[in-house]
Formats: structure tokens, sequence, C-alpha cells
């Protein structure tokens, strides 16, 4: 067909013409949209497939894909082309967050959990989105070539439509809501695109087919979300619910967050299938399991040892073994999460991140974890000490550390942990730190560094190093505040007695420490 206005040369159908811009009066044509699926309610499923967990998340899946078909509809309308109009991007101030865009350029789940929705618009229009409206109204945002759409969903329909999300609290807030990245041929796997388009550390992941992979995700305030990442011949996308969605009966028969949780990441498969049993076991235990201590001799030795070195420092057993009995019956505290221990009962960045110096405290006394006042830090039967440590470096005393907010206020301390419980620096990497690790370099097995943060985005510098003599390693923690005392060029010896100054922030230290930008170095030399 041609344009009546300038007689260019349009594909049929065309609504507009691309050249001056001129409104086509469509032909006449059926109702559009998607042909209502089937309603397989009324079909009689085989008796006792509703107990079996892994044929409702199948079943929970087929019900996704009522929004996957109004996705993909929503999708092919956001490109552009045939009937879509397209903004260009806007001039703004706002500089691109690695925190919500990732090193590929695509917006991550993480922007929708933690901003508003106009504050989600400003990482995309920095991130060079450009903002299209499809004829039928469907809202969505696109990457620069025309890749990637990303739409915010509200309401009870199946196959919402994008809309405008600028008025959107943080992960929707208590409004049933989902959002939508597509990802294209950018990843080739639905793990490969939820280790990508996250953002954080998932509290629970099932990697549950070649098409399909689950994580629950939560922000810093405790709000829930469930996400879907779908690669198959219809759909390459990730889905992210929050949980008054799920309540509502988003995904599937589902009716509650922890009915879905449950099942997804908990629950064993009645029949037998054995592969989502040992996918479980995976995601439950992400540490190797050679790096367990649990050879019964080797952990008498381990608690031998300790009893000599408290005997060292001039602590009576009797009374050790009172303090311990005492600590005993303290409860972690309501804050405390999984990700706050590691296996061994030690606290992770995670804890250090997310607690107050209180609840610290609590989490420290409830594993055991003694003050003992010449190490100025506290101690565990297993020799392992744990100390929070000012720019004078110097421990602070129980009271001290309570006094503090939560991951340290603004005050330039280290939190420091020494333990024999790991075999290699690889594993102390991974076993304590159970939030997000955004770059890390292991010089050798036993020694290293790394960039982690947890939900609340507190930032920190972690260094392992290790003794060769008695076989422990030495976790530090530094956050921006730390560093920009000098506290790490005191406890490293730099800008000391004629050393260098390497840094007054985590991505100073890091990129003189390393040569690159933080996140660099961990795409170039993958960690395992």
């Amino acid at each position: 067909m041609k344009c009546p206005k300038c007689g260019t040369e349009l594909p049929d159908g065309a609504s507009f013409c691309g050249e001056c811009g001129t409104k086509l009066e469509p032909k006449a044509s059926g109702p559009s949209g998607p042909t209502p699926p089937a309603d397989a309610s009324k079909e009689e499923a085989p008796k006792g497939w509703q107990y079996n967990p892994a044929v409702r998340i199948a079943l929970g899946v087929v019900g996704v894909l009522l929004i996957v078909l109004g996705v993909v509809r929503i999708v092919s309308g956001l490109g552009g082309g045939n009937g879509g109009t397209r903004s260009a991007p806007k001039q703004s101030e706002v500089k691109v967050d690695d925190r919500y865009i990732n090193s590929d350029g695509h917006l991550m789940m993480r922007a929708f959990m933690e901003l508003s929705g106009q504050e989600v618009i400003d990482q995309l229009e920095a991130g060079d989105y450009t903002r299209v409206v499809a004829e039928d109204g469907n809202v969505g945002w696109r990457r620069e070539g025309g890749t990637g759409a990303v739409t915010g969903h509200q309401g009870d329909e199946a196959a919402a439509p994008g809309i405008d999300f600028s008025d959107f609290e943080p992960g929707g807030g208590d409004v049933p809501t989902y959002y939508v990245i597509a990802y294209d041929d950018s990843y080739h796997s639905p793990a490969e695109a939820m280790d990508a388009l996250c953002g954080v550390e998932p509290d629970a992941r099932n990697d549950y087919s070649d098409e399909y992979s689950f994580a629950a995700l939560s922000s810093s305030t405790g709000a829930r979300f469930f996400c879907q990442s779908s690669y198959n011949e219809n759909t390459k996308s990730v889905i992210m619910f929050n949980e008054a969605s799920v309540n509502d009966g988003f995904f599937g028969d589902y009716k509650s967050y922890d009915e879905l949780y449950e099942d997804v990441f908990e629950s064993a498969d009645s029949s037998g299938d054995e592969s989502l049993a040992e996918d479980l076991d995976k995601l439950t235990t992400p540490e190797p399991d050679d790096a367990k201590q649990d050879d019964a001799k080797k952990d008498d030795a381990k608690q031998d040892d300790a009893k000599d070195a408290k005997t060292d420092v001039g602590k009576d057993d009797a009374k050790k073994d009172a303090e311990k009995d005492k600590t005993a019956t303290v409860k972690p505290p309501a804050a405390a999460t999984k990700e706050c221990l590691d296996e061994f009962g030690n606290p992770t960045a995670y804890a250090i991140s997310e607690l107050s110096g209180a609840d610290l405290v609590r989490l420290l006394e409830s594993q055991g974890f003694v003050y003992n006042e010449k190490e100025t830090g506290y101690e565990n039967a297993d020799g392992t000490f744990f100390g929070v440590i000012d720019e004078d470096f110097e421990g602070l005393t129980p009271s001290e550390i309570e006094a503090l907010g939560n991951d340290g206020g603004t005050e330039p301390i280290l939190y420091m942990l020494r333990t024999a419980q790991y075999k290699t620096g690889r594993e102390v990497v991974k076993g304590t730190v159970k939030c997000v690790t955004e770059d890390v370099d292991m010089v050798d097995d036993n020694r290293g560094f790394a960039v982690v943060y947890g939900p609340s985005m507190r930032e920190y510098l972690m260094t392992v190093a290790h003794s060769e003599d008695d076989g422990v390693f030495t976790v530090s923690w530094f956050s921006n505040d730390a560093i920009a005392s000098g506290l790490f060029n005191k406890v490293t010896n730099y800008g000391t007695d004629g050393g260098e100054d390497v840094g007054s922030s985590v991505s100073e230290v890091w990129q003189r420490l390393v040569g690159t930008s933080v996140g660099d170095y961990v795409r170039d030399h993958p960690f395992e």
C-alpha cells in the first residue's frame, strides 16, 4: 500500500506513514487480541495430581502462560514498527546506576524492588531506553536498537496491558503488580537470564528446567517477590510478581505467596522425581560439600585446641562453661535470617550489612559466642573470633557495638572474623558473604579481595588472608566510611612509614589494588 499523502510504499496494515507521519485509516478487520484459552478447570484431572508439587509447579507455569501470551502481544507491539510510536530518550541529569542497569545494558528486577516508578523511568532514560506506545495503548520501554522490552502491569486480568508506571510505588506497594523484562537473544537459558536480571541475591532459587527458572527475592523493607524466567520459542523473559499479585492468584492456582514458596522451593516431589529434589538440595547448600567440617575427630581436635587457647588467655574453664550455658538460651533476633550465618554459625557480610549493633550482639550470643575482654572481641568454643574495630584499631565493647545503627551507621569501623573452619580462601568468600558479591580477585586459593553489599546497599571491601602456621583465615570487611577514615591504610600498612595511600573509598581502593573498575575483573576472571 502507498501513503495517500506522500506516496511512500508502506507495509500492508500500517497505521502511520514512517516518512511523513500521516495517520492511515486501518482496513476493517475482526476483533483483535489473543484467543482466550479454553477453561481447563472444567476438565477432571487424574486423582492426586493436586498434591504433587512438581505437577503443581508445571500447572502454575501453564497458568502464567496466560500472562506470557499477553506479554508476547505487548512486546510485539512495542517494536516501533507498524502501529507503534517511539519517543526519543529524554535528556536527564540522572546517571546510569550499575545497581539497576547491568553490564549488558539491561534493566534489572532490583530497580522495581527499590525504586519508585519514576525513578525506574529515570534509569531507563539514562540507559538509552526509549518509551514506546503501541496502537492498542500498551506502554513499554525498549533498549536502543529495539530489544529488551520493559513493561509494568497492574490489575486483575491475566494479560493486563503494559501501562505507564511512573506513579508506581517501589515493588508496586500493596497493589497486585508484576513487571516483565524481555531479554530476547541476550541470554541463552532461563538460569543465565535469572543470574543477569535479578540484581540481588535470591532468598531461594530453583532452576527447574531448560525452559523455566524460579527465584524468591526480598527487598530491604521485607517486601517479597516471586520471579519466573522463561526461555522457549514463544518467549524469553523474566517476570517479577509482587506478593500481592501472587496472593490474588496471578501465578496459576496458588492463592498465597507462602503456598507458592513452599511448593517451588521447599517440597520434594511426592511422585519420586529425584531431579527436583536434587535441584532443591543444590539451592539450599550452595557451598561445596567438601567445605563442610563433619569429621568428628577433626571437630574434637578443634574443640581441644580452643580450650587450650582459652587457658592461654587466662580464662577459667568452669567460668567459661557457665557463660556458654548462659548464652545457649539466647534466641537470635527476629531480624536475623538464614543469610546472617554461615554453615558454622559465624556472622556473614549479610548480617553486618542488615543488622543493628544490638541485633548483631544477640546473634553472636545465640551462637555461643562470649565476649573476651582481653581480646576485645567475641569467641566461641571452636576458637573462632569476631570483633568490631574502630579507626584507632581498638576493639569495641559489647555496649559500644549495641549502640551502632544498622550496618554500623556511619561510624568508621571494620568487622573482623578469624576462623580455622574453612579449607581455602575461596570457600571463605563463598561461605561468609550470603549477599551480593560484585567483584572478586583471588590472589591465590587462600588470599584475595572482594566487593560485596547487602540489600540496604551498604558496600564493603572484603579481604581474606591466611596463616599457614595455624590454618586460621582472617576476614575483614571495610565500609566506605572506614576506608575514608584511613583505617584500611593503617591495617594494611599503607599510608604509614612512607607507604602509599591507596584510596578513600571502596571503588578507589579496588581500582588501585586490582587495576580495574569494580565489576570488570570478575567478568574476565569468573569466580568459581
